[in-house]
């Protein structure tokens, strides 16, 4: 069995010396000397030797060795004189560099085909946890407000419903005689949720842009102001143009 084994080096196919001394049956010391003597020609016609160090584990000193190409280890078995051994030799290494030429490239293929699946599972499984966080997301948007979800997801005709709590109050006698009724929101509920501390800023605003008709008067247990459902939309109008003392209130500037 031989012992020519052929390798890919930057991508270059190539065979150790040291494996050709040993199918040749002849110390490697003697092959790098025919290496060193044609060093000059070897270069000039095939390109440049690649010389390398090799490691050695205990004590001894490191040992010289190249990796050829097919056109330099051709070269020099050239000039080997064709005894049986090295006739055999240079079919062997014929073969060697043949079947190599369509074993690496296959071998390459495969390697970048599972370099490719690997990178497709990784973005699948990247995307999938991307999904999974997205839906999470899409689940709180819509736990907050019906519409924001679709909107997240890029649907521009998405609608946001915002929902609206009403309040609903009657004042009743001592013979259950409805004698008051009124629906809306208290002053209070309108102002918090227009970012005022107090019942009174709402008071105090509405006034400061001479729109105190928005408020009405209203009979429970005790008189008491209120907004009627029919004028949120105005006043939620009016706060959002930035009129009267707004600024003062929540501190804008």
């Amino acid at each position: 069995m031989t012992l020519l084994n052929v390798s890919d080096h930057g991508g270059i196919l190539v065979i150790d010396s040291r494996l050709i001394a040993a199918e040749l049956g002849i110390e490697h010391r003697s092959f790098l000397k025919t290496l060193d003597e044609y060093q000059t020609q070897i270069e000039q016609a095939f390109g440049f030797l690649r010389f390398e160090i090799a490691e050695i584990n205990g004590r001894g000193r490191p040992s010289r060795y190249a990796y050829l190409t097919e056109e330099q280890s051709t070269f020099v078995m050239a000039l080997s004189r064709n005894t049986s051994r090295v006739v055999q030799c240079k079919i062997d290494l014929v073969k060697a560099f043949s079947e190599a030429k369509k074993i690496i490239p296959a071998q390459q293929r495969e390697i970048e085909k599972l370099n490719l699946e690997l990178q497709i599972a990784i973005a699948r499984q990247q995307a999938a946890s991307a999904e999974q966080k997205l839906l999470a997301t899409v689940q709180v948007l819509e736990a907050v407000s019906p519409g924001l979800a679709p909107l997240a997801l890029g649907k521009s005709e998405a609608v946001i419903e915002r929902v609206e709590v009403v309040e609903h109050h009657a004042a009743i006698d001592s013979t259950g005689k409805t004698v008051a009724d009124r629906t809306g929101k208290s002053r209070t509920a309108v102002a918090k949720s227009l970012g005022m501390k107090r019942a009174k800023d709402l008071s105090e605003w509405l006034s400061s842009i001479d729109r105190e008709d928005l408020l009405e008067t209203g009979v429970t247990v005790i008189t008491c102001e209120y907004i009627p459902m029919e004028k949120l939309c105005e006043i939620r109008e009016l706060w959002v143009q930035h009129k009267g003392t707004r600024q003062k209130l929540i501190g804008e500037f």
